[in-house]
């Protein structure tokens, strides 16, 4: 088998651990499909948090000049969630410009979570990946997030 497929089966056994958890003591429902798309969503993740990025030499330590950000500056990502207090499930989505001044949309759904700032948060992190997939070492992110 594969690393990555390997890896990721003590996480699914995780999650359906917690399922079952959730069935007995709360009575929440899963399906596998939900269980196997939030244990593989939370591995992915967790390996990208890890990743460690490789340390450069610095040959000239000069300070470089500190610059305001203008919300025009390109690339940039814009994301929001959308989190109901009685919904089983959440929403989040983005709109990336490009360096070349293409725009791209994502979106998604996933299992609820326990409040707004967690959706915004899983939002802000699966759009981190995203960028990362789409080939962006460097990227502004923004949102509506108080």
């Amino acid at each position: 088998m594969p690393d990555d497929v390997l890896a990721r089966i003590s996480w699914i056994i995780w999650f359906m651990w917690k399922s079952r958890n959730g069935k007995v003591f709360e009575g929440k429902d899963s399906t596998p499909l939900e269980i196997l798309q939030s244990a593989t969503s939370e591995a992915d993740s967790w390996s990208l948090a890890h990743v460690v990025p490789e340390k450069r030499e610095v040959e000239d330590i000069t300070p470089l000049p500190v610059t305001q950000d203008s919300p025009s500056m390109r690339p940039f990502c814009r994301f929001d969630a959308s989190w109901k207090d009685d919904d089983a499930r959440y929403g989040g989505g983005f709109v990336m410009e490009k360096e070349d001044g293409i725009t791209m949309f994502g979106s998604f759904t996933s299992n609820r979570v326990l409040s707004p700032l967690h959706a915004e948060f899983n939002t802000l992190l699966w759009a981190m990946k995203s960028s990362l997939l789409l080939g962006h070492d460097s990227m502004t992110f923004e949102s509506d997030c108080l």
